[in-house]
């Protein structure tokens, strides 16, 4: 079953954990999803994201953003989200561009997208507790309605090829 809603911690490019996985922790230790709602650790290769996409309707993201990027807690929905993924530096962000472009050459994009991010400036920590405040936020403004509890995130492999 696909989910219909992902949601996405992406390591840094150097491969090291950073602030997208440790806002998917700490959104997974302190609350559990709907079974439609799927949480993912992606690496730098976000190649295995793509069997994901077709019939994902929501996607949130927790990631660095890259170069040039203000520091502090960012927030982009919607089609500007899709415009930052799009000028993302190589690694995780960029290859999940990469993964969308492919999904909506098909006819497959989620119809709703925020990404919840920091600058490169801050440490690998950044504004973990804010960010994850504001996540719940965009998911229950969706519709998705997580319970006190705990979720466990999977790891998405790289695609085989």
């Amino acid at each position: 079953m696909t989910p219909a809603t992902l949601i996405l911690g992406i390591d840094e490019t150097d491969g090291r954990p950073g602030f997208g996985p440790a806002c998917l922790d700490q959104l997974g230790a302190r609350w559990r999803f709907p079974d439609r709602v799927r949480l993912l650790r992606v690496g730098a290769d976000a190649s295995g994201l793509a069997p994901l996409l077709p019939g994902a309707q929501a996607l949130l993201v927790f990631g660095a953003l890259g170069p040039g990027a203000a520091g502090g807690l960012q927030i982009v929905q919607g089609r500007k989200a899709h415009d930052v993924l799009g000028a993302a530096t190589p690694g995780g962000l960029a290859a999940l561009a990469g993964a969308l472009e492919s999904a909506a050459a098909g006819g497959a994009r989620p119809a709703r997208m925020a990404l919840v991010g920091c600058g490169p400036e801050t440490d690998g920590s950044g504004p973990v507790a804010p960010a994850v405040e504001v996540a719940l936020t965009i998911l229950r403004g969706w519709g998705v309605c997580p319970m006190p509890g705990a979720a466990r995130a999977e790891q998405l492999e790289p695609a085989a090829g």
